[in-house]
């Protein structure tokens, strides 16, 4: 049984047609290829249970396999080519030690950087502006970026190549 109560599908700039369309597209093609390698990868064990359990509400935990693991460090990605990154990262001030999320930001896309040097990387975060400067100290280039709401938190999306 596969989840259908998606809340992106309330955003105003996602057509709930495409959306069901491709899934359906993708869902049957799923019989006859094989499936893209998918990994979660989180630094605390709460939150890779948490992980886990969504996956498990979504109906895709099969397709994932999930790790402990540091994105600043890039010897914890997994083995293999890494076509595309998607991250939700801390960015409050109480959920990153020092308050300010600009340094995680720049130790996290040095090390994909290192590890996934052609890879697509999608970032959501409300904490933009220290996101710009990360990628623009490190020299990653932002080819695309949304303004979205994150809850009641006013969030951007990037999407950016190494």
């Amino acid at each position: 049984h596969l989840r259908s109560d998606f809340a992106f599908l309330k955003l105003k700039f996602i057509d709930g047609n495409d959306f069901w369309t491709l899934r359906n597209r993708l869902l049957a093609e799923r019989r006859y290829e094989a499936p893209a390698e998918i990994y979660g990868m989180e630094k605390f064990r709460h939150h890779l249970e948490g992980a886990i359990l969504n996956s498990e509400k979504a109906g895709v935990r099969e397709l994932i396999e999930f790790k402990l693991g540091d994105a600043t460090n890039s010897s914890d990605y997994p083995d293999g080519e890494i076509g595309y990154v998607v991250v939700n990262p801390p960015y409050g001030i109480r959920m990153v030690p020092g308050g300010s999320p600009r340094s995680l930001y720049s130790r996290f896309l040095k090390a994909l950087r290192e590890r996934a040097e052609d890879a697509i990387l999608i970032l959501i975060t409300a904490a933009h502006k220290r996101f710009v400067e990360a990628a623009e100290e490190i020299g990653i280039e932002i080819i695309e970026r949304r303004i979205v709401l994150h809850g009641d938190l006013r969030a951007r999306i990037f999407k950016c190549k190494f």
